[in-house]
């Protein structure tokens, strides 16, 4: 019974993958990182269920001391959103932890560096979003961060990951940020349309949301303007939820900009059948 239980977690992870990019091979080399993932790295506070580190994977805790470092380095003041309504949201980031190899595997070796950590919303103000809504915003398939590598003992994420993953000075796109992201301009956007105590939002975050195909991109020729596409693929029948937003970096912070969506197609749809 426990084999099933672990497999079925592990597929949700995988498929948590797939959710966040576009790109196939980014999609396949988040498979490697994510595949086997069932641990517990500590408590959030939040009811999300925690994933993180595999059996492959031990916690580095000679690494403890520079952790704080690398926070301070590239998070020190959390990732910053502003939303088109004006809603305010940091995120930070709690409990991080290193992880290593113990052995070669197909997902990692000996010295291949991962972290991970507990996602908190330091700071929501919104005329929009309620306090409350943290549970949906928070609610992720994978605690794993980035790869790093130790370096002149410090932490430092590599160019490649940079550039792998499109991140502005060591801020967006994560799969981690990602889904928060999504979550957040998801529910922002139907609550234009809905109270958040409807139907419409119970059952858009009932459980988990499939992302397939969803997305961040840099603007060709202009690295501080970012494109964010969002398709939600199972809670609108025979139609697809999408959301494109395009934000700009600026002072630390990512502001929103321009946004369009067909949300309000599943609101109406929502309020007649649930």
């Amino acid at each position: 019974m426990r084999k099933i239980i672990a497999l079925v977690i592990i597929t949700a992870l995988i498929v948590a993958g797939y959710q966040v990019y576009k790109d196939d091979s980014k999609r396949m080399a988040l498979e490697e990182k994510v595949k086997g993932m069932l641990y517990s790295i500590g408590d959030s506070g939040t009811f999300i269920i925690q994933k993180g580190p595999s059996s492959y994977q031990y916690e580095r805790k000679d690494l403890v001391p520079l952790i704080a470092n690398f926070k301070n380095r590239y998070f020190k003041d959390g990732v910053q959103f502003v939303l088109l309504d004006k809603s305010y949201l940091k995120l930070d980031f709690e409990n991080m932890k290193v992880y290593d190899y113990k052995e070669t595997t197909p997902y990692g070796k000996p010295g291949d560096l991962k972290i991970y950590t507990n996602p908190k919303i330091q700071l929501l103000k919104s005329n929009v979003i309620p306090k409350e809504a943290e549970k949906y915003i928070l609610k992720v398939c994978t605690y794993y961060l980035i790869d790093v590598k130790l370096v002149n003992n410090e932490l430092v994420i590599p160019r490649e990951e940079m550039e792998k993953y499109l991140i502005i000075e060591g801020k967006l796109n994560y799969p981690l940020v990602n889904t928060i992201l999504f979550n957040a301009l998801l529910l922002d956007e139907s609550l234009k349309y809905s109270s958040f105590n409807s139907n419409v939002i119970k059952f858009l975050y009932a459980d988990n949301i499939n992302y397939d195909k969803s997305g961040i991109e840099n603007i060709p020729n202009n690295p501080n303007k970012t494109i964010v596409e969002i398709f939600v693929n199972n809670k609108l029948p025979n139609k697809t939820i999408y959301l494109k937003s395009l934000f700009k970096y600026k002072d630390g912070k990512f502001y929103e900009i321009k946004r369009e969506s067909n949300v309000k197609e599943y609101v109406e749809w929502a309020k007649k059948n649930l």
